[in-house]
């Protein structure tokens, strides 16, 4: 969520030229609140994206769930059911499991984007048969030992090169920015809700 400022600042922008009940303030303000709500769901999902998490990183998780929760709610979302996995189940899952980085649903995503490349590279046949017959020799091709060899020999030899010093100085500079934004928001909403809280002890 690196550009959610830039892209919310666009939002308020087009908001604003429209005709509104809701004044510039009201406008300003909501498109903060989901700069803020974008970037505590990116620090959420950034710290369950952990390789063999141990106590202190699921306690970080859980956290920065909370966090983005207090705000889905406070922005009168619905609490859909991955919300709620994500808030009741998913630090559990990382402790036990270890590997649950691996396992969120990047794999589904990742089959959608196969399928509707396979869905456009045969859009013409329009017998679903053949068409899965085409896909599954291809896929069968694809698995077959010597293909494979060959294929982990280019990628050995595409590991051998060395990364532009450019590149890599750019993906630096990305991550730096994007750890900062995230640890902006996500200080100024503990130091927020210590805020708040300590206001209803004092009454």
């Amino acid at each position: 969520m690196r550009y959610a400022p830039d892209i919310m600042n666009d939002v308020k922008d087009f908001l604003l030229a429209q005709d509104s009940t809701y004044g510039e303030e009201a406008i300003a303000l909501l498109c903060e609140d989901c700069v803020e709500y974008l970037v505590l769901w990116d620090a959420a999902f950034a710290a369950v994206h952990v390789d063999n998490p141990d106590q202190a990183a699921c306690d970080k998780a859980q956290l920065y769930i909370d966090l983005a929760m207090f705000k889905h709610r406070q922005l009168k979302f619905r609490v859909t059911p991955k919300t709620h996995g994500m808030e009741k189940h998913v630090v559990s899952q990382m402790l036990r499991m270890k590997i649950l980085s691996k396992l969120i649903e990047h794999w589904v995503e990742h089959y959608h984007q196969i399928g509707s490349r396979y869905d456009l590279k045969w859009i013409n046949q329009s017998n679903e048969l053949k068409r899965a017959v085409i896909r599954a020799r291809r896929e069968f091709t694809a698995s077959h030992p010597e293909v494979l060899k060959r294929k982990e020999i280019i990628m050995e030899s595409l590991r051998k090169r060395k990364t532009p010093d450019a590149t890599v100085a750019a993906a630096v500079e990305r991550k730096r920015i994007k750890t900062e934004l995230r640890a902006k928001y996500v200080d100024a909403a503990i130091t927020r809700q210590e805020a708040d809280l300590a206001l209803l002890l004092s009454l």
